[in-house]
């Protein structure tokens, strides 16, 4: 059981953050530079107040230092997403790395679609999973094909899928597809999906890819495919934005997204270091070093 201390402790940040969150969205400069990489069919006023409300209302956002927090915020902007919305575009998510909480972006399967048919070179882009009583047939080579038939009949409670397979049709004729086995996708899940590890290292079943496998082996795909298929500077960047998207980051690697001189020392790491001393933890200083790498 925590004690009472370390809940004033907590409590204290996340008050004081919330308020320097307001004075950052009053200062005119910081505004200019988020509103500036915001696309036009974004309301700017409506992303700012959804900015502020998603980490007013979300007591693990504000124990975050509010540097990750903008820099995700940022990240949301020059994708031209609007975050935590019922969309499902993009998200700013809060995770606990060696004691400390750090707000991380992360893109959504509709996010990947919407940035594809904005560049109005696609008829249709899709995924979808297959199960055992659906017909499925794909052939790789001098002519490509995929079928796919999903059964009439009700799938059962638990029955998982075989293969997850992305689609894109370009209005130009052009197309492509990938297609995976439910084995492979869940080995690239146990590579790269840091959520998916942490909730497995910490004996918990709440990750995305336990809650909702489908919707992320769709997303999986959808990352795949768009690999080989044009893409938007929004695309590319938020492709980098992925545990697998190192050659994209390339593009990207001289460019800071919140500048670190706009801060002072975050209040945030403050009362991390004072919680972990509390708690005989000398892993804190942890907490800046990551968000030292972000900006």
């Amino acid at each position: 059981m925590a004690n009472v201390k370390g809940t004033d402790i907590q409590k204290k940040v996340e008050n004081k953050n919330v308020t320097k969150l307001k004075d950052w969205f009053d200062e005119d400069d910081f505004r200019k530079k988020i509103l500036s990489a915001l696309p036009k069919v974004i309301n700017r006023d409506a992303f700012i107040t959804n900015a502020y409300n998603i980490y007013a209302n979300d007591t693990k956002l504000q124990q975050c230092s509010i540097r990750s927090f903008l820099n995700s915020l940022m990240q949301a902007a020059k994708v031209g997403l609007m975050p935590n919305n019922p969309l499902g575009h993009c998200h700013i998510i809060p995770y606990k790395e060696k004691g400390v909480m750090i707000a991380h972006f992360q893109m959504g399967y509709p996010g990947y679609l919407e940035l594809a048919l904005r560049t109005n070179k696609y008829e249709s882009i899709y995924a979808h999973a297959v199960y055992p009583q659906d017909e499925f047939k794909a052939c790789y080579g001098l002519h490509k094909d995929l079928i796919h038939i999903p059964s009439e009949e009700p799938i059962p409670e638990g029955t998982m899928p075989t293969h997850y397979y992305a689609v894109y049709k370009l209005i130009n004729g052009g197309y492509d597809f990938v297609y995976w086995t439910r084995d492979k996708v869940l080995k690239h899940r146990d590579r790269f999906s840091s959520g998916y590890n942490y909730a497995k290292n910490n004996n918990k079943k709440d990750s995305v890819w336990d809650t909702d496998e489908e919707i992320m082996g769709r997303k999986t795909m959808i990352i795949q495919v768009l690999k080989m298929a044009p893409k938007s500077t929004e695309m590319i960047r938020a492709l980098s934005t992925e545990p697998e998207g190192e050659g994209y980051k390339e593009y990207f690697k001289d460019e800071k997204i919140i500048d670190s001189s706009m801060f002072d020392k975050d209040e945030s790491l403050e009362i991390d270091k004072e919680l972990a001393e509390e708690e005989g933890n000398d892993d804190w200083n942890f907490a800046e070093e990551t968000v030292t790498s972000k900006s």
